[in-house]
């Protein structure tokens, strides 16, 4: 029997229709960046998809009836649209039932309402738990972590400071004052080479440019009065030239990103033992899939195959995680630590206090070693204390 293969050609990687704001957003963003080409009257599928062409939702009105050429040949291209756009829309889908909907009345061949109606469905408005968690994320950013040390880090780290702000809901976004003062935070943070001179700007005061304990970088006074903003762009574009400078003669080192932004523990208080696993994102499903490891790791020696009292602390992925079908098959019972109270969960904040000193003295040792072996000396350290016997009786786990 022959067969014959189709070659699909995307733009960009399928969405899989998920209600989420980050991952719509993310996936809008794509959609109406590659489609930006226009037709004969300068209008694209981004434009359709946006309401603003002619004849769209927040464009020009076709005429009607056509009175000429012109008229005639702008309802044939709006049509022309509305049909191309809606293939390239369910083309960038993965999802079956949605690609099935859309494909048919009264979507089909209309790219401008089938966006809508998935733009209802999957765009989730964020509540003020996403919106802080959007916010979290963008203070956490670090050089070593999300962009590593390389020839345009200064650059990156901007566009990436930008990327995550773009997430944040209008009226919560943070500010160029904000950008500038955490890019040069990480920058203080990442290069001894860089320190002083980026906490320096950073402490100073606005006012008359050359006093002592100045800002360097400063905008014009407002016209309402006030002091002097940060001049974010030309002290990016500064910074930029020192490191690219300070990077191709060698005083600043190559180094990838860990990507890795949280530890979690899991300490079992009847064997002493304890586990560590990494996570890009503290998220319900990461910690759901670290507690699947422990449990393939240790399921042998758990006491009638349960985990009997799981005590964490208060982190919104452990609470989610534990509500979880995977931790209601494995463990028969979850406590959660008094908010803000030290000794709580004594155990697990002890381990942490170990871990981190070690991770210090084991840096500052290496002097110049990249920061991002401290997953594998928490590894070693880990691979050297565990021992074999039963396990399942008061697991404590705590994440930072």
């Amino acid at each position: 029997m022959a067969t014959r293969g189709v070659e699909i050609k995307l733009s960009f990687e399928r969405y899989d229709c998920t209600p989420s704001y980050t991952d719509w957003c993310a996936f809008e963003s794509r959609l109406l960046g590659h489609g930006g080409t226009s037709d004969d009257h300068g209008w694209s599928y981004s434009d359709v998809f946006r309401g603003v062409d002619d004849g769209g939702a927040n464009g020009n009105a076709l005429p009607a009836p056509a009175a000429n050429a012109d008229d005639r040949a702008a309802i044939r291209l709006r049509r022309k649209r509305l049909k191309g756009s809606h293939s390239y829309l369910i083309l960038h889908l993965s999802n079956k039932f949605w690609v099935d909907k859309l494909s048919a009345p009264p979507f089909l061949g209309d790219g401008e309402q089938s966006f809508n109606e998935l733009k209802a469905h999957c765009c989730v408005t964020p509540d003020v738990v996403d919106t802080q968690d959007l916010q979290q994320e963008w203070r956490t950013v670090t050089i070593a972590k999300d962009i590593g040390s390389m020839e345009n880090t200064v650059l990156e780290l901007s566009n990436l400071l930008d990327a995550k702000n773009a997430l944040i809901p209008a009226g919560q976004q943070f500010s160029d004052e904000d950008t500038a003062e955490r890019i040069l935070r990480c920058i203080a943070a990442q290069s001894r080479l860089f320190a002083e001179s980026a906490t320096r700007e950073l402490n100073a005061l606005a006012g008359n440019p050359g006093q002592p304990g100045v800002r360097q970088f400063q905008g014009p006074p407002p016209a309402g009065g006030g002091a002097r903003p940060r001049d974010r762009a030309a002290m990016v574009a500064y910074y930029h030239s020192q490191w690219r400078a300070a990077y191709r003669s060698g005083a600043i080192t190559k180094v990838a990103a860990t990507k890795l932004k949280a530890m979690l523990n899991f300490c079992d208080r009847h064997t002493a033992e304890w586990f560590v696993y990494f996570m890009t994102g503290c998220t319900a499903d990461e910690v759901e899939g670290c507690m699947g490891e422990l449990e393939t790791r240790v399921r042998s020696r758990l006491k009638e195959g349960k985990i009997w009292n799981w005590h964490i602390d208060n982190d919104l992925a452990l609470i989610k995680a534990s509500r979880q079908q995977a931790a209601a098959d494995l463990i028969v019972a979850v406590s959660r630590r008094v908010p803000h109270l030290s000794n709580s969960n004594p155990v697990a904040e002890r381990l942490w206090r170990t871990l981190e000193e070690t991770v210090r003295r084991t840096v500052a040792f290496a002097g110049d070693a990249p920061l991002c072996l401290w997953p594998w000396i928490v590894s070693q350290a880990e691979q050297s204390s565990c021992t074999q016997s039963e396990t399942g009786g008061a697991l404590e786990c705590i994440s930072v």
